[in-house]
């Protein structure tokens, strides 16, 4: 059969921290539809059709893409943003305007989503990950498809309705885990200091944790913004910029075991400096004076930027006006970029003696 496909959101933050532990996640089907015979799909969202309490008040609105076929399904976690000027939905984690794209293997697990750059994506150290490594953290479980999906489907008028096994719900946890998030390296030398800033609203995407019958990977990836802003620095020093990220932890309503964990807000930034090894990247410009700044192209994707429940997850900070690295030349030094790009291209930048 050809797979069938459903859009599912989740609450905004104001109606999910209205529920008591042990609730049932009140989640509502946006959209449906099914591949064509060549796998192709698309599912077209109109505006309107989005209930208030699952859009908050920047647009964004946090969805799970469940995809099925006859006995399988998989899930991936996106956040869309409402962009009413060029009248379609973008990932909150792309460029503005860009229309989400993702590709779901139900055989393997992988998923290709354009939000996620695989070809900058860096592991904790911040160094580029190989081909393998980039497909292993966006490969999500494959699990038996649920009595839920086939609820939601036939609800939707994708099959006839049958009789269905007893259907299990997402319900609220009350365990969270307060975590850090690695967003950023700063690394000056002897004539170069560096100095990092988090102003109002920058988005910050972090990965979703699912627990399948395979044990714990991620599924996803959901936007945080911060509600503050700060600066950290000047550093001639090397290391991580850290913020403080609280995830919650979601249960089967028939086991009671927990089956997810999602990023539910940011509550710290510039939380921890943790010293970081010196990078020798080799793609570099010699300067002897001035102040120049990085807040320009994507940040990378960086893997195991954030440790939950064992599992390595994924992290994100758009370089723009609300993020940046200001390196300050008082004598001769050099500015390099990563992943072998020049620094004013590279996901990310650091200085080095001349």
């Amino acid at each position: 059969m050809d797979a069938e496909i459903l859009l599912v959101a989740w609450p905004k933050a104001a109606v999910l921290d209205k529920l008591a532990a042990g609730e049932v996640v009140p989640m509502t089907t946006l959209a449906v539809g099914q591949t064509a015979p060549n796998g192709d799909y698309s599912i077209p969202l109109d505006f309107d059709s989005v209930p208030a309490d699952y859009i908050d008040d920047s647009g964004q609105v946090d969805v799970d893409l469940r995809v099925a076929d006859a006995t399988s399904e998989i899930q991936w976690s996106i956040s869309l943003l409402k962009e009413s000027a060029v009248g379609s939905w973008a990932a909150a984690a792309d460029d503005p305007g860009a229309v989400p794209s993702i590709s779901v293997d139900l055989d393997s697990g992988h998923v290709k989503d354009s939000s996620l750059d695989a070809d900058t994506m860096v592991d904790a150290e911040f160094e580029p990950v190989s081909a393998d490594a980039a497909v292993a953290q966006t490969t999500a479980s494959v699990e038996d498809r649920t009595a839920s999906f086939d609820r939601e489907a036939a609800a939707h008028g994708l099959r006839p309705a049958t009789v269905l096994d007893p259907i299990c719900d997402t319900v609220r946890s009350g365990t969270t885990h307060v975590k850090l998030e690695s967003w950023a390296l700063s690394q000056g030398t002897t004539n170069v200091e560096v100095t990092g800033k988090q102003s109002t609203t920058l988005t910050h995407t972090m990965g979703v944790a699912v627990k399948g019958s395979s044990g714990w990977k991620m599924s996803g990836t959901l936007s945080k913004k911060t509600t503050a802003g700060g600066v950290d620095g000047p550093y001639k020093g090397a290391y991580y910029l850290t913020n403080k990220v609280r995830y919650r932890d979601y249960k089967n309503s028939c086991t009671g075991n927990t089956n997810s964990s999602r990023p539910e807000a940011l509550t710290d930034i510039f939380s921890t400096k943790r010293t970081a090894t010196r990078k020798n990247w080799s793609t570099c410009e010699s300067k002897s004076s001035g102040t120049y700044t990085k807040e320009t192209e994507r940040n990378a994707t960086i893997s195991g930027a954030i440790d939950l429940h064992g599992t390595e997850l994924t992290a994100q900070a758009g370089w723009s006006t609300k993020a940046t690295l200001d390196f300050k030349f008082t004598g001769p030094a050099r500015i390099c970029g990563s992943n072998g790009e020049p620094w004013v291209d590279a996901p990310q930048v650091v200085a080095r003696p001349r």
